[in-house]
């Protein structure tokens, strides 16, 4: 994936060759490296041509175009689009272009902001409301309002032992009635709310934070199947299933297309549907939601179980759907053979992944559905479009298998199979999901903080950038004053704040941001040292410092933080971790680009994943 970038190989006198390196040099970006091709002729981007490529081509090529462009100037781009993708286009075709995507070059951050807030603004204005980028500006405003709510909570988090007495209940507000899905005016008296929820203790001696580990961990204690299903599957017969483990039929099936599908060339990307609609989902969203927090064990705030509640099926099937299709975005383009390419990797771990999809959406339904809505979104599948629909049609045949056939989330997979690839479906189904939650419970933190991180990562994905950029920044100040400044909810949003600032080549404020992740307080220990978090957060934050590096041409920086997040991803992940396999992966084979004296370590770190 490096093979563009044949810059002479940098002294590294600083840099260790064991893999246990986490060298603090300092943080000075080098001079960007020259390319011979740069300044060899090639044709004058300026001359007319009658036709250039069509709507579709330029979707098809999107990607490979940003990451080129953020590279190398235009001239170089247009000369290896045309050479290796047969994709010809005018230096005017490729401005217009830019300029609808948001991405710029060689402006200052000012200016880059002001052009995307333009550009949103005539997105809202099209008439047609099917058409990409139309976030509606009164969700936006209730969204924001509702981002601002996270804070006026108790600032103090809860602790893990909530000691009241064992005979209290917990209790539900009534069902509300909804004219429309629309993000909620939060702002509302807490001090009527307080009686909403009151914890109990699950038992003497047993904190509330053990019993929700416990039921996460136990499938029998989540309610797996709403009132609409029970007629064809009980639910001592979905506990049965769900504690074998056993996948469904639909398994080999999955795997066979999963391999077709990493043969085949990606086909163009199709238009998004107009005229579809979403009423059945959100329908089959409301009656499944209210039947679950009717259902929540008793003695446990429906914040608690619902938000802050751990699932090890649930996180290992989404962290690798996530790494996986990551992968994919990233090899889109890519010139190398099948075997060197970064999506490598993530095939098999589709594959793999499917023997906890079933367990994944029974013992935490909540996270289940919002990242069907988020990360199988169309936007995050846009590379591969097809493989969003294999992996639906799976997780229906294991609902279908698992819960019922007639069972909300199987309904709902069925239905997002037939959505034609429109991104307001899944955006409007995660405002739904906000919308329901925040009418029932009146006052959450965790349940709140989890969409709405989910919903701007999925507007930046969709090209609604200032939106997404309104919601993030303010669900960061929230985070901060609710959770603490140097806590897990702020450090997530923060690093997606970080991703909006690369997303626009604003590499300075991008890496502030970075730093303020991984980087313990107080900032250098009692040796001098500096102090850096050693959780999966900060690996991944410490991947994108070195990509941030690497755009500069700081090489010896790049792989220097790339080393860090090796050695956090070995030490949380573990060597069969596809994130792990892809930061070594990066790591070495910079390391065998950029001189001999690396080969060594290359050759450790590489014998640490076998």
């Amino acid at each position: 994936m490096f093979s563009e970038n044949r810059a002479a190989a940098p002294g590294w006198p600083m840099l260790s060759n064991t893999p246990c390196s986490t060298s603090n040099a300092a943080l000075t970006p080098g001079s960007v490296p020259t390319d011979a091709a740069d300044r060899a002729s090639s044709p004058d981007l300026n001359s007319r041509t009658l036709q250039g490529p069509s709507t579709k081509e330029w979707a098809r090529h999107r990607e490979t175009i940003i990451s080129l462009y953020r590279q190398y100037p235009l001239k170089r781009v247009s000369e290896i689009m045309r050479r290796y993708h047969g994709f010809s286009a005018s230096k005017r075709m490729y401005d217009k272009r830019f300029r609808e995507w948001n991405v710029f070059k060689n402006v200052n951050g000012e200016e880059r902001l002001r052009v995307a807030r333009r550009a949103q603004e005539d997105r809202a204005s099209m008439v047609n409301t099917g058409t990409k980028g139309n976030i509606d500006q009164d969700d936006l405003r209730r969204t924001i309002r509702c981002a601002r709510s996270i804070k006026q909570v108790a600032k103090k988090p809860q602790t893990k032992s909530l000691p009241v007495s064992p005979n209290a209940a917990c209790e539900l507000p009534s069902r509300s009635e909804r004219s429309s899905i629309s993000i909620p005016d939060l702002l509302k008296d807490q001090e009527n709310t307080q009686s909403t929820a009151v914890p109990a203790s699950p038992g003497p001696g047993i904190s509330t934070h053990k019993a929700l580990s416990s039921s996460s961990s136990n499938p029998s204690n989540t309610p797996v199947s709403s009132p609409g299903s029970a007629d064809e599957h009980t639910q001592d017969g979905s506990e049965a299933r769900s504690s074998s483990g056993s996948p469904g039929p639909g398994l080999a099936t999955y795997k066979a297309q999963l391999q077709n599908l990493a043969r085949s060339p990606p086909p163009p990307i199709p238009s998004d549907s107009s005229t579809h609609t979403i009423g059945i989902i959100t329908l089959k969203l409301q009656q499944y939601l209210d039947w679950q927090l009717e259902n929540i064990p008793e003695g446990i705030l429906p914040d608690d179980y619902l938000g802050r509640r751990y699932s090890d099926a649930s996180e290992r099937y989404w962290s690798t759907i996530k790494d996986a299709i990551y992968l994919i975005k990233i090899s889109d383009g890519s010139m190398e053979d099948l075997e060197h390419r970064p999506d490598r990797r993530a095939w098999p771990a589709f594959a793999e992944a499917g023997c906890l999809a079933a367990e994944a959406m029974m013992s935490h339904p909540f996270d289940f559905l919002r990242n069907l809505f988020a990360t199988l979104s169309p936007a995050n599948t846009s590379v591969r479009p097809e493989l969003r629909g294999i992996l639906l049609q799976f997780l229906g045949s294991e609902a279908q298998s698992s819960l019922s056939p007639n069972h909300p989330i199987t309904l709902i997979c069925q239905e997002l199979q037939g959505d034609g690839d429109c991104q307001e479906v899944s955006r409007r189904s995660l405002q739904c999901m906000l919308d329901l939650f925040n009418n029932r419970l009146r006052r959450s933190r965790a349940v709140t903080f989890r969409l709405l991180d989910s919903l701007a990562t999925l507007l930046r994905r969709n090209g609604e950038f200032h939106a997404a950029m309104d919601i993030i920044v303010e669900l960061l100040k929230s985070c901060r004053q609710a959770f603490g400044p140097a806590s897990d909810e702020a450090r997530t949003v923060e690093n997606e704040l970080a991703h909006f600032y690369m997303s626009i080549d604003e590499c300075d404020l991008a890496l502030d941001h970075c730093m303020s992740v991984v980087t313990r307080q107080p900032v250098v220990s009692s040796e001098g040292t500096t102090v850096f978090y050693q959780d999966g957060i900060s690996a991944h934050t410490m991947e994108d410092i070195a990509e941030i590096f690497q755009r500069r041409g700081d090489m010896e920086q790049c792989v220097t933080w790339l080393e860090r997040a090796a050695s956090i991803a070995l030490s949380v992940w573990g060597p069969r971790s596809i994130a792990t396999g892809h930061i070594i992966d990066k790591m070495t084979g910079l390391q065998r680009q950029f001189g001999k004296d690396l080969l060594r370590s290359a050759m450790l770190w590489e014998a640490a994943l076998v």
